[in-house]
């Protein structure tokens, strides 16, 4: 007697702040064949991500074609103040007029630098780069960054400047370094500092993310594309996301905005997701999200990415609560692990 070929199915992995949650998806039925919920492990999530496959997997015949990405990490990392430290190159920026504007609060790092070389909105150079003040700056931020931001006032129109500063510090310090005509071509040069800076800080932690996924794949011996949800909802390759992750920001609430409208059959309607370290609230208009054209807001962070109209902010389950010292209640946007997770890991403690 044949034995029954395994089921073809998708695996879609969640991680949040608290919990990883994982499910196996039979596309052509539609329907959830497995789930499970884990607690994050931020220490080392290669373990939690295990778990995940492991349960999903167990005793249960299945050939996985297809695995989906989606995750919060990013959102929280910028809600809780814990991206990586990044280095910002300003070229051909007018630091004056930067200044008297307040703009300096956008970079989304203290560590900027201001350095010559400018092209005008044709494309035309109209002051040369100059090396020596690059290398200064390289010298005086490598020992204190893990990653490098470099944006030309008119880099859209023509980005050779970026080119060739990113190729020096690259060889100077072995860092990552992000060129921002790789991530937009919108003119607001402020936006554009943002989001390079932003997708630099950033790097780190997606790419943690997806090495604990690859790993596990490759234990399970699962062999197939790996995707992840964008902040608009679409799905890239994990190699895509991993350049630029700071397009899998409001990859969560994304994803929430789909499933709370399928689930619940409303083409109109306010889905709101409490997670462990932020809320997000999303619009749904006309059974689809909608959407940022190339505007969405971060932690008060204005980007030139596209994403769904989704408004985070650092307050859920996990949220820290304390008094400051005029005895004023403040909640997050700190998260601390909760006592009932303590009780979970650690069964004795609940008696106490």
């Amino acid at each position: 007697m044949k034995s029954s070929s395994p089921t073809r199915v998708y695996l879609g992995i969640d991680t949040g702040g608290t919990y990883t949650d994982g499910v196996l998806l039979d596309p052509q039925k539609q329907a959830i064949l497995k789930s499970v919920k884990v607690l994050t492990t931020h220490s080392n999530l290669t373990e939690c991500i295990e778990k995940v496959i492991d349960h999903l997997t167990q005793a249960v015949p299945v050939q996985i074609e297809l695995v989906a990405l989606s995750t919060t990490l990013a959102t929280n990392a910028i809600a809780e103040g814990k991206r990586k430290p990044v280095a910002l190159f300003l070229l051909g920026y007018d630091p004056t007029l930067v200044e008297k504007f307040n703009f300096t609060d956008q970079f989304a790092t203290r560590s900027y630098f201001f350095l010559p070389g400018k092209h005008n909105l044709q494309g035309v150079e109209e002051q040369p780069l100059n090396p020596l003040a690059i290398s200064g700056a390289i010298q005086q931020s490598q020992n204190d960054v893990d990653a490098f931001a470099v944006v030309s006032y008119a880099g859209p129109m023509n980005s050779n400047h970026e080119e060739q500063a990113g190729a020096m510090i690259y060889q100077t310090t072995g860092l990552p370094v992000v060129q921002a005509h790789h991530l937009s071509n919108d003119l607001d040069s402020i936006r554009r500092a943002t989001t390079a800076s932003l997708n630099a800080s950033l790097l780190a932690n997606t790419s943690e993310f997806l090495d604990a996924v690859t790993s596990m794949m490759e234990r399970y011996q699962i062999h197939c594309p790996v995707m992840m949800v964008r902040g608009d909802g679409s799905i890239v390759q994990a190699s895509y996301a991993r350049r630029r992750p700071v397009e899998i920001v409001h990859s969560g609430p994304a994803t929430s905005a789909i499933g709370g409208q399928y689930l619940s059959g409303k083409d109109h309607a306010l889905v709101v997701d409490i997670g462990g370290t932020t809320t997000d609230l999303t619009l749904v208009e006309n059974g689809r999200a909608l959407i940022f054209n190339q505007a969405a807001t971060v932690n008060g962070f204005r980007t030139c990415i596209r994403t769904v109209k989704s408004h985070s902010f650092g307050l859920g389950g996990d949220s820290h609560i304390e008094f400051d010292h005029w005895r004023h209640l403040s909640i997050g946007p700190r998260r601390v692990v909760p006592i009932s997770r303590l009780c979970a890991e650690y069964p004795e403690v609940k008696a106490d």
